[in-house]
């Protein structure tokens, strides 16, 4: 039988103690809660050790085994493309990209209209490609529509609108402004047309 409550403590570049919840432990068994300061280091296990004493005094030195990792940071991309621009009604954009950590759910990839790319086949290393076939109700704007694309990795932490380049849209056959002039109208013998 332990003499008071285990002493729980975080090793997150310090030694941090964690803090006992009362109501949500019972008899024998113990929960500890730890509020994370921002400061802890970053992608790295930071191993939690806990102190037993009984009623005698005698301490169990550190058991271990557990551990917490802490990821504060947004993903990004490290590289990025937008291949197929200009595209025509029978052209296909393709975006690639990499991002920097493994994402906890597909990246949405979006035009800044709102139409979704659709993902062509399985990351590989974390590198994506998407694709965008239009539908010619796209703007023609030789600046192009804006693409973008947002992440969410496995702590939860957030980044939307990462711009990745824009894709500019022609579905107009060159044509001739007017009708064609030839001079001179008749050509002799060694004159150009």
């Amino acid at each position: 039988e332990l003499s008071k409550p285990p002493v729980v403590t975080l090793n997150a570049g310090a030694a941090r103690a964690l803090t006992l919840d009362e109501k949500a432990s019972s008899g024998t068994q113990y929960a500890f809660t730890y509020i994370a300061a921002g400061d802890e280091p970053q992608g790295v296990e930071s191993a939690i050790s806990i102190v037993l004493s009984d009623k005698s005094g005698n301490e169990s030195g550190k058991l271990s085994g557990k551990s917490v990792k802490f990821d504060f940071v947004a993903p990004d991309l490290v590289d990025m493309t937008v291949a197929g621009s200009p595209v025509n009604k029978d052209g296909t954009a393709t975006v690639t990209f990499t991002v920097n950590e493994t994402p906890a759910s597909a990246p949405v990839v979006k035009l800044a209209t709102g139409e979704l790319l659709s993902m062509s086949g399985e990351p590989k290393d974390d590198k994506y490609t998407f694709t965008y076939k239009p539908t010619e109700n796209e703007s023609e704007d030789t600046a192009g529509i804006g693409v973008t694309v947002g992440l969410v990795d496995g702590a939860g932490n957030e980044k939307n609108g990462i711009a990745l380049g824009a894709i500019v849209f022609d579905f107009v056959k060159s044509a001739l402004s007017g009708a064609p002039v030839v001079t001179p109208t008749v050509a002799r013998n060694g004159e150009p047309v």
